[in-house]
């Protein structure tokens, strides 16, 4: 029996299969336009070494079959973004769930590298996601680089996060930290010995990334709590 969980790519390949019995005179190469992706690109996919990792499919590509989807169905099946990337829910969802109002705002910026995080949440997201635990005021996802929180985070991922006051840090969780230098970190925040201070410690136990960094509570301009991850592959 195989147990193996579906992929992102495997979804994919259902909403290819539905765009197949949906349009059944028009070709393949056109079904690829209307997804968004490059001809060929399951052939080549499907093709791919097994020895290059599980069958995911990136953010980029999931943007790109978004933006080709709203462009050639803006009035019929409404594609639910969060089945793509996660599995969770139908195919496809009411239009009012995805109504720009509700959900989380997603940005195609990097929590590490962006200018600025203040300026990037006036400006209007790439597209809204919903996570019901995880839908209130303020919440935000944006785009992760670097290895120091894996397993936990991987480079690449998606990271779900909500803006809190220092004083309700919770010890042992993940934060997203911007210091007065405007500095951006992701860590596992711990008790320092010193109580004026946190200490922030990589998952990630390779030598490179450190046992651990103390730093001063009143180093850290804006903290995020990491409420959640979705892998990207």
């Amino acid at each position: 029996m195989n147990n193996t969980k579906p992929t992102s790519f495997d979804r994919l390949c259902q909403l290819r299969d539905w765009l197949r019995l949906e349009f059944p005179k028009i070709k393949e190469a056109t079904i690829e336009r209307k997804m968004g992706v490059a001809t060929n690109y399951f052939k080549t996919r499907q093709n791919a070494p097994i020895a290059k990792g599980e069958k995911g499919i990136r953010m980029q590509t999931i943007q790109n079959v978004k933006d080709a989807w709203d462009s050639e169905k803006p009035e019929t099946q409404h594609l639910n973004i969060d089945w793509l990337i996660s599995g969770n829910g139908e195919m496809f969802i009411e239009q009012q769930i995805i109504d720009r109002n509700q959900g989380i705002p997603c940005y195609n910026e990097d929590f590490v590298t962006s200018d600025g995080i203040n300026e990037l949440m006036n400006t209007s997201p790439a597209y809204y996601i919903s996570i019901p635990p995880f839908n209130k005021d303020g919440v935000l996802c944006l785009a992760i680089s670097g290895n120091s929180m894996s397993p936990s985070i991987n480079s690449g991922d998606k990271i779900i996060m909500q803006p809190v006051d220092l004083n309700e840090i919770l010890y042992g969780e993940i934060y997203g930290i911007i210091t007065n230098k405007e500095q951006k970190i992701v860590r596992r925040i711990n008790r320092a010995e010193d109580s004026d201070m946190v200490r922030l410690t990589p998952d990630n136990d390779d030598d490179r990334y450190g046992d651990y960094q103390d730093i001063p509570k009143t180093s850290i301009s804006k903290i995020f709590r990491v409420l959640c991850a979705i892998r990207t592959f």
